[in-house]
């Protein structure tokens, strides 16, 4: 799991939105095998360095969504999903099932 962060005053003004150059690392943590309640165990241990974010941006994979979605009933935290994990998982909704669709994910896929 990687977390990266900005504070709030360092947020660019004007700008809609962030590079990895506007952002920097807080953890890096490498498991096995992940979950929500290791997620969660994760960023209480991260707000330990930091302070309670104002805001989470994730993949909303499972474990982290779990893991988030209990960490920001907890503190009253926004969560949000990535617009480019968004798109990706509506258009593979929307075109599932559909040959040219499959044969462009196969093609395009990294081997």
């Amino acid at each position: 799991m990687v977390i990266l962060g900005i504070r709030q005053e360092l947020l660019p003004e004007g700008e809609l939105y962030l590079t990895h150059k506007d952002v920097e690392p807080i953890a890096l943590i490498p498991f096995e095998q992940s979950n929500g309640d290791i997620v969660f165990q994760q960023l209480e241990e991260t707000i330990k360095k930091t302070g309670v974010p104002k805001q989470i941006v994730s993949d909303n994979g499972p474990d982290i969504k779990s893991g988030s979605d209990k960490f920001c009933e907890k503190y009253g935290v926004i969560q949000t999903y990535d617009i480019k994990h968004k798109g990706a998982a509506l258009l593979k909704r929307e075109l599932n099932g559909d040959d040219e669709w499959e044969k462009f994910s196969k093609q395009s896929a990294p081997v």
